[in-house]
């Protein structure tokens, strides 16, 4: 019998899956067709093949694990996000009983609006294109507002002297591309699988849990001398937001700086300045 070893991740709120839903092969070894279309007939466009070991673990890069797209498919059928030479579309697998659904840990960041589908047939996409948590509903309802959570954390040794550098020329694509991050370890923003704010500085700095970020210099306090793409978040004394109001220091301003954030409402990458009286609360981060 195949043994089977998952990776799991961190989950900060009991309500939030920290993974995404996913198909993985098992049971043909010669792999499974993905096609463009919902149809045996249309065009092929990837296999996903069966595990090369017993031993392994299961993320959204897998080769025998696809995930799964938020879109509608004929019975028997089931739509899938797929990548093929660093190109993102929406495709289609018959799911027989050869698949397991399975939940998935990993980070994805690409604009769900340019998602490449075949025009040889008609897509029943959902209000919020994207990632499918596995146990979560897309409604058509506008999303709700969380309750605020603030966490504690301890402050960094004023000696210590690393810097947590982020993913800068990664970052940059992902705003002028407007692209939409779907991290595992972050929060999810409200009937959706997209990465709430702490999501970019997990995805792009590879922050750890929120619990684990301490905060550093304060931004404010001397500007000029923070490192471009230095991952950062509002601080109310010793407490964060629980990741909200989290991001990527960009540069200072006269009176504040620019930052790099994914929002739930817009769910995509942008830059913006940051309000002068907001500015004062934002620290850089360690962990």
């Amino acid at each position: 019998m195949m043994k089977i070893v998952f990776l799991f991740v961190a989950v900060l709120f009991q309500e939030t899956s920290a993974n995404f839903l996913c198909f993985c092969n098992f049971l043909h070894p010669y792999g499974s067709y993905l096609y463009e279309c919902p149809s045996r007939s249309s065009q092929l466009i990837g296999i996903i093949y069966p595990p090369e070991n017993t031993d392994h673990y299961v993320d959204l890069s897998s080769p025998h694990c696809v995930a799964a797209f938020n879109a509608q498919a004929p019975q028997g059928w089931v739509a899938i996000y797929y990548n093929s030479n660093n190109v993102n579309k929406l495709g289609y697998m018959f799911k027989d009983s050869g698949f397991l659904d399975r939940q998935c840990p990993g980070t994805l960041s690409f604009n769900v609006q340019n998602v490449v589908k075949s025009d040889k047939c008609t897509h029943h996409i959902g209000p919020i294109p994207g990632l499918v948590l596995p146990t979560a509903t897309v409604p058509t309802t506008a999303p709700t507002q969380r309750p605020t959570a603030w966490v504690t954390l301890p402050t960094a040794h004023p000696q210590v002297n690393q810097q947590n550098i982020c993913d800068g020329r990664r970052l940059e694509i992902g705003i002028v591309q407007h692209l939409t991050v779907f991290n595992a370890d972050s929060r999810h923003c409200p009937n959706s699988a997209v990465a709430d704010e702490e999501g970019v500085v997990m995805a792009y700095c590879k922050a750890p849990e929120v619990k684990q970020w301490k905060r550093h210099t304060n931004v404010m306090s001397d500007c000029k001398s923070i490192p471009k793409y230095s991952p950062i978040s509002f601080f109310f004394g010793d407490s964060v937001l629980a990741g909200t109001k989290s991001g990527i220091f960009i540069e200072c301003t006269s009176s504040s700086f620019v930052m790099a954030r994914q929002l739930c409402s817009n769910m995509f990458l942008e830059k913006v300045t940051i309000p002068p009286f907001l500015a004062s609360h934002y620290h850089v981060l360690q962990w």
